[in-house]
């Protein structure tokens, strides 16, 4: 169960973490930020395109389960499926484990997806879009 200690928006952390990859600017206090079970989410943009930072402590989530995530990631977009992208970080490696003055967290970068927010699209479309699954 998540411990109620990683239940806050840790700009901080997020910039500390964020340095491994490329981008155009530190985080801002006021970026868009997500929390959804162990992951916080924040975004940022690298060379103007918009790329997503998800953090999370190491006790929370296991390295290897990440790594599994991200190999199945892979999978899917060699397959052809339209999947979210890891963002390699300046060493190379998709996924970075680091000790911070908050602890051990982990961090990756995905790469927006093309496309339009449902949000944007219209309900009618969304919809059926979600019926559709359903359906599948």
């Amino acid at each position: 169960m998540m411990k109620f200690k990683y239940l806050f928006d840790d700009i901080n952390l997020a910039n500390m973490l964020v340095a491994n990859w490329e981008y155009d600017s530190i985080i801002p206090a006021d970026v868009d930020f997500w929390r959804s079970s162990a992951n916080a989410v924040y975004t940022f943009t690298s060379d103007g395109e918009r790329y997503f930072l998800r953090v999370a402590p190491i006790e929370e989530k296991d390295p290897q389960k990440v790594l599994a995530e991200l190999e199945f990631l892979d999978y899917l977009k060699k397959t052809g499926y339209p999947v979210v992208e890891a963002v390699p970080a300046k060493d190379g490696n998709d996924m970075v484990v680091r000790d911070t003055p908050w602890g051990k967290y982990i961090a990756v970068v995905f790469r927006q997806m093309p496309g339009d927010d449902l949000e944007e699209i219209g309900s009618a479309y969304s919809d059926n879009l979600f019926l559709g699954l359903a359906k599948c």
